[in-house]
């Protein structure tokens, strides 16, 4: 019993060090809460559409709320700069989906969620970062997330470019299905958003 408490404190220690990390991204400015929101109900609709076991889900709702997590390593003066960043600044920027496996990595608690959080700005066709992976290389829930955090971004007002309507984020999505996102998921993600908007 002494054991079992242990692991059950254990688990909720590593919880909060995770929701504090969370946290403290959105009081940096990094993340707002409405947008890990957002992205964890288009998660929670999309895993369904896709007919996801209840641990799939889980995991995409978990990784999609800490998939920025390795941002709180990278200087402000980079991730809130208000125009377009460098390429010295880019590299740098860039290193915060190492950053972010590295922690989830260390915290136990989200250690498989690791590999989602390292490879979820690589691309359909390689010329992500970090590691070039192509295709199916890249894993499943990387590239849902990569689907679901573009559309969020492009439809919501960003330092450095204006919102979007959902239709211009969607078919910028459609523009780049096969390129910079999964071609399969693309048509099945624009579905559930058009149907969503005509019921």
């Amino acid at each position: 019993m002494m054991y079992e408490t242990k692991l059950i404190e254990g688990k909720k220690a590593r919880w909060a060090i995770a929701e504090t990390l969370v946290k403290l991204l959105q009081k940096k400015g990094y993340e707002t809460k409405e947008h890990i929101e957002r992205l964890e109900s288009l998660a929670e609709e999309f895993a369904q559409i896709l007919n996801f076991s209840k641990e799939n889900l889980t995991n995409l709702v978990q990784a999609a709320n800490l998939h920025d997590i390795g941002k709180i390593g990278i200087s402000e003066a980079i991730v809130l700069k208000k125009s377009r960043l460098d390429e010295s600044e880019w590299f740098i920027m860039k290193k915060h989906a190492e950053v972010g496996y590295r922690i989830a990595h260390a915290s136990g608690e989200f250690a498989h969620l690791a590999d989602i959080i390292l490879y979820h700005h690589e691309w359909w066709n390689g010329q992500g970062y970090p590691q070039g992976l192509k295709e199916e290389e890249i894993p499943l829930l990387s590239r849902i997330i990569s689907i679901l955090d573009a559309f969020d971004v492009m439809t919501h007002q960003q330092p450095y470019q204006p919102a979007r309507t959902a239709d211009e984020a969607l078919h910028e999505l459609c523009l780049k299905a096969g390129t910079q996102f999964d071609p399969t998921l693309v048509p099945i993600f624009i579905k559930m958003m058009t149907d969503k908007s005509l019921s």
